[in-house]
């Protein structure tokens, strides 16, 4: 990724899915962060934190354990679909969720957007 030179492409098991593997500090006081990115091309993206680990109970996460960055069928925030470059969303996105985390981690409160979940 040209945007993210801290991210590297992993070598994949299968032809249509791709990962990157990078670091990103949110904040210039806090912990920099291991995050993969996963991206299969029948799927959404997939973002997970490798190390450190992300408290179980931190609000915005996935059932499997990932990022939740948007909600795909939500038309009012944001929203990623195959025809938007990863470097440029998905990747800002999670950098934006590791901030907010860190706030959350301070305040108790999450301050980022949210999308109506039903």
């Amino acid at each position: 990724m040209k945007r993210w030179p801290c991210f590297c492409a992993q070598p994949s098991n299968n032809d249509h899915s791709i990962s990157w593997l990078g670091q990103i500090q949110p904040l210039d006081d806090s912990d920099t962060y291991i995050v993969e990115i996963r991206y299969d091309l029948l799927f959404h993206p997939y973002i997970s934190v490798l190390h450190p680990k992300i408290k179980p109970s931190t609000p915005h996460m996935n059932r499997n354990g990932s990022l939740c960055l948007y909600h795909p069928n939500d038309p009012y925030h944001l929203k990623w679909t195959p025809n938007k470059l990863i470097s440029e969303t998905i990747t800002c996105w999670t950098a934006e969720w590791l901030a907010n985390y860190e706030f959350w981690l301070d305040s108790g409160k999450w301050f980022g957007l949210e999308a109506q979940h039903n």
